[in-house]
């Protein structure tokens, strides 16, 4: 097995993970509602302790943490993009897991959509972010975790 058909796996289930989750939960009309005691979720997250959260993206070459969509694709312009060192950083530092932000609310994509132009590679550099970081992660034995922004989003 190829690393990047481990990582195709992996993403599909995350992503259907993700998706029908969020469909169950939408189609039930349920909200969240308040706890005094964790969840079992919770409680796994609390036991993986440390962890990194990589929030790297078109508005960093702006250093605007939100923004709408509307920056030009050509100003997402890394000179380098060194997956490598944020995930040997990580694994360095104790840390269990990396939550990478693969496409925030503005919509910019760091891999090569089928869907948009607002990606990696009608940029500037093409590199695959999300393929560069999620090899890195198999090869160092971290957990990962896609994130997915679900902004202004109510029923």
């Amino acid at each position: 097995m190829t690393h990047k058909f481990i990582i195709n796996i992996v993403g599909l289930i995350l992503l259907c993970c993700v998706q029908c989750g969020y469909a169950q939960v939408e189609n039930a009309g349920l909200r969240p509602v308040a706890s005094i005691e964790p969840s079992k979720d919770q409680l796994m997250q609390i036991e993986r302790k440390y962890g990194m959260f990589i929030h790297f993206g078109i508005n960093t070459f702006h250093n605007e943490e939100w923004t709408d969509g509307s920056k030009p694709v050509e100003s997402y312009a890394p000179s380098k993009v060194d997956a490598e060192q944020w995930v040997r950083s990580a694994r360095d530092a104790g840390m269990k897991y990396v939550i990478f932000i693969a496409k925030h609310h503005e919509g910019f994509c760091l891999w090569d959509s089928k869907y948009t132009d607002y990606d990696v590679a009608s940029s500037g550099n093409t590199a695959d972010v999300v393929t560069e970081v999620a090899i890195r992660l198999v090869k160092n034995i971290i957990l990962a975790w896609d994130y997915t922004t679900l902004c202004g989003i109510e029923k």
